[in-house]
């Protein structure tokens, strides 16, 4: 039997791994080496900052994160110390993309404008940016995408999507939305990609909107650009240097969430879900774990919608 140590925050965690080892929850962002004593296995959350400093001298040697992004995991570190980690991509696509469609209708209704027919660029075609792009094309847009590390390692991806580079999105998109991880190394590093010289050169009035990671866009640059009034509407869910938020930044922008539009029960469940396949993949098990029947509706389910009354028939 495995000792588990699990964020709270991971929901059935202690269901899903009943059969295989002792389930303890701590607070994930209060984590601490002593935590850990005697622990094999740790599940996490975005709250955990795992490096050296967390793991060094602990008996953990499986690491899994329920989320779908990692850059709160020093993966050099452990593939150094030689501890296995996996994570969840893709767990919470579908609460993000509905939070981008709804965030596309609020600033549409605000602004008294159509999304039909407008060109909206997506940047990161993968498990978020893919979905978005066959939903707003649903909706009648135009849909322009800009994915290089796609494409390099996927040719084919170019004939799925229009395809082009990010000189020409920001010229022609009427709204950018942000879908890349936070990277600072490699050949297309998204640290401040949305430095001052790119905030500009998007079009007159276009709007920006990113639910990926908040360095990806600079926040005195866009503090800078947003007091010019170039950009038409501003949508951010994450933040440079969250959880501390700008606030002058918060001041200026449409809409301003606290990273909550991929943190929804369904992705929660589908991150648990994850994790749990790979844990038994990796250690050699057979799954025991039902979970069809956590998402499966309930008797008697239903959904009620009511237009708001300004709406006309």
């Amino acid at each position: 039997m495995f000792n588990i140590c699990s964020d709270d925050k991971i929901p059935f965690a202690r269901e899903a791994f009943v059969n295989v080892g002792n389930v303890t929850y701590r607070k994930g962002n209060r984590l601490t080496s002593a935590d850990l004593k005697g622990v094999d296995v740790l599940l996490i959350r975005s709250g955990t900052k795992v490096d050296s400093s967390l793991l060094g001298g602990t008996s953990v040697k499986f690491v899994a994160s329920a989320t779908a992004g990692t850059d709160h995991v020093d993966e050099n570190y452990l593939k150094t110390a030689d501890i296995p980690f996996y994570h969840a991509p893709g767990c919470n696509a579908g609460s993000v993309v509905e939070y981008i469609t709804a965030a596309l209708f609020s600033m549409a209704e605000r602004q008294n404008a159509r999304l039909e027919g407008k060109c909206i660029g997506i940047l990161g075609a993968g498990n978020v940016g893919g979905r978005l792009a066959r939903r707003v094309e649903a909706l009648g847009m135009k849909v322009i995408v800009c994915d290089p590390p796609l494409l390099e390692s996927d040719p084919e991806a170019a004939s799925r999507y229009v395809y082009v580079e990010l000189d020409e999105m920001l010229k022609e998109a009427d709204i950018i939305s942000l879908h890349v991880p936070l990277t600072r190394d490699g050949n297309h590093p998204t640290f401040h990609l949305f430095d001052e010289n790119r905030l500009l050169a998007m079009k007159q009035g276009a709007w920006l909107l990113n639910a990926s990671r908040g360095a990806v866009i600079s926040n005195e640059a866009l503090k800078s650009v947003s007091r010019r009034g170039h950009l038409g509407a501003v949508v951010l869910d994450v933040w440079e240097g969250e959880p501390a938020i700008d606030a002058e930044l918060l001041e200026m922008v449409d809409i301003g969430t606290a990273h909550i539009a991929g943190y929804s029960y369904e992705g929660k469940v589908n991150g648990t879900i994850m994790v749990y396949d790979a844990f038994m993949d990796h250690f050699g098990m057979n799954p025991t774990w039902d979970s069809e029947e956590i998402l499966a509706p309930m008797p008697g389910d239903h959904l009620d919608v009511q237009l708001p009354s300004s709406v006309e028939n």
